[in-house]
């Protein structure tokens, strides 16, 4: 794809099942010659929006894509962009999905997947108008279709959660969240562990102190998680695959907790980069080398994150177990539990294999050869 799209953006993006971000993977979906494989691209600034869909199959494949399915222009539309559009896809609902733009006057437009305008959203917190303060978060979780929206009244900031069901009536609903009564706290959204029911929020207050919430069940919050950093966060993440969140804070440290109590930890912030790299201010969730991000057959040993200096152009790719911290004794990591089970698992893996060639060959061996020659 390379196409003049006619500005400058500010925001760029796909929509997160192309983007790997998502429990899904792409779908081929349609009848020869029409299957398709979309993809979904925004761009926009203050003043415009323009969304592609892409056809992300290959020209060469058969039977070819059609030249009016490859790339089409679904919106290109001046208005008011106030934050990043959010393109969420459903792909077995398409009804569902949705294109998000927080724009002017306490308000989000919402269009249909297929670029057609649905309808204008008025945002709220507490009974009071409300703009979009920070990026949207979703569920990666396709069945759980619900994403949430970061505000920021004249009083308070908060979460909103919003379920885009039956979109071509224009129906979609807010509903309750978190508010915090505190003008000038920052309120930021990451995507959700896959139920729908714990997303994790991040609270920068004007202290400098940062507040990790997880929300329970679309209203309140989970009394069992709460954590603080005493300095502001860049960046965080959560890693489903071993239960910890990741945090990047303003003096470049990347540090790391367990999210629940267990036999290898509890949460409690440790240092994880211990490098001092005070310009380092992007940090994201990688996943394993084979390039899945998630899955149920992910070990929690073999997943990365990635940390990036700009100034140097330089990148450090870390591994999230184990942990650098130390046991009651003070010896050893207690990641390291993680370690010791990753090579158990190998080595009996590797032992049953060899055994079942050893079989295969013993058993070889010893059949006869046919047609067999009768007793002389």
């Amino acid at each position: 794809m390379n196409r003049d799209i006619g500005f400058q953006p500010y925001w760029f993006g796909e929509d997160p099942v192309s983007a790997g971000e998502m429990y899904d993977f792409p779908l081929e979906s349609g009848v020869p010659p029409s299957l398709h494989t979309y993809r979904y691209i925004f761009a926009a600034n203050d003043t415009h929006l323009t969304v592609f869909r892409v056809n992300f199959r290959s020209n060469f494949d058969n039977p070819m894509i059609p030249a009016s399915d490859g790339i089409v222009q679904l919106i290109s539309e001046d208005m008011n962009v106030t934050q990043e559009p959010l393109a969420f896809y459903i792909q077995v609902h398409p009804e569902r999905s949705g294109i998000f733009v927080p724009t002017s006057n306490n308000t989000m437009s919402i269009f249909s997947i297929d670029g057609s305008r649905r309808t204008n959203m008025i945002l709220s917190l507490d009974g009071k108008p409300a703009y979009v303060s920070a990026p949207i978060g979703y569920c990666r979780a396709p069945e759980t279709q619900k994403i949430f929206i970061p505000l920021r009244s004249n009083s308070s900031t908060g979460i909103r959660y919003v379920t885009p069901v039956d979109v071509p009536s224009g129906d979609v609903r807010l509903s309750g969240g978190l508010q915090i009564d505190e003008w000038n706290a920052v309120v930021d959204s990451a995507p959700d562990s896959g139920s729908g029911q714990q997303p994790y929020f991040t609270v920068g207050h004007g202290s400098g102190r940062t507040d990790f919430l997880r929300g329970a069940t679309d209203t309140g919050l989970d009394p069992t998680f709460d954590l603080q950093l005493p300095s502001r966060v860049e960046s965080f993440f959560y890693s489903p695959v071993s239960g910890q969140v990741f945090a990047l804070d303003h003096s470049g440290t990347i540090w790391a907790s367990w999210t629940a109590t267990s036999s290898i930890g509890e949460p409690g912030w440790v240092d994880f980069s211990s490098d001092g790299d005070t310009s380092r201010h992007y940090m994201m969730y990688l996943g394993a080398w084979s390039g899945a991000k998630y899955g149920a057959l992910l070990m929690p040993g073999d997943i990365y994150g990635l940390g990036f200096t700009h100034i140097s152009g330089t990148a450090i790719v870390f591994k999230l177990i184990p942990m650098p911290v130390s046991d009651g004794g003070g010896n050893q990591p207690v990641g390291d539990a993680w370690a010791v089970i990753a090579i158990l698992i190998v080595a009996v893996a590797t032992t049953m294999v060899v055994v079942i060639i050893a079989v295969l060959v013993a058993a070889r061996r010893k059949r006869p050869e046919w047609p067999m020659q009768p007793p002389i």
